[in-house]
């Protein structure tokens, strides 16, 4: 698990005290994977939040999309069950979302918003999440 996103979880953690954080603080894969050629199972609360963040990621202000990638991202934290593969593999957008957030906090708007489709796109190019749309083509 990288410092920055030990950072950021703590950073949530802080702010929220979510004890399924603790639950959800393990080791994540090096790139993401799919499951043996498949894209990973989804779950209702994932869907919920990734749409959330996928409908504010284009065109919401800079601070209000940190903070709405901040209150998704502990939104899965708190109320996503993945088996650990597909889990870990998760934490890796996780962890990009939650980067593209830091960017966007500190002015760099553009490669914020560029980070946090990417994280999108790459959410939607691994997970099985039926209806999904990249949003770069």
């Amino acid at each position: 698990m990288s410092l920055r996103l030990i950072a950021a979880i703590a950073l949530v953690s802080a702010s929220l005290a979510s004890p399924a954080l603790a639950q959800h603080a393990h080791e994540a894969p090096a790139a993401l994977a799919l499951d043996h050629g498949q894209r990973w199972a989804t779950d209702a609360p994932l869907r919920h939040a990734m749409e959330t963040l996928r409908a504010g990621a284009p065109d919401t202000a800079p601070l209000e999309l940190a903070a709405l990638i901040d209150a998704q991202t502990a939104y899965i934290i708190d109320h996503c069950r993945l088996p650990p593969e597909a889990d870990a593999n998760l934490h890796l957008i996780i962890e990009r979302l939650l980067e593209a957030a830091e960017l966007l906090r500190a002015g760099e708007a553009d490669a914020g918003r560029s980070g946090a489709i990417a994280a999108l796109d790459a959410y939607g190019a691994h997970f099985d999440h039926p209806g999904w749309r990249p949003l770069r083509p």
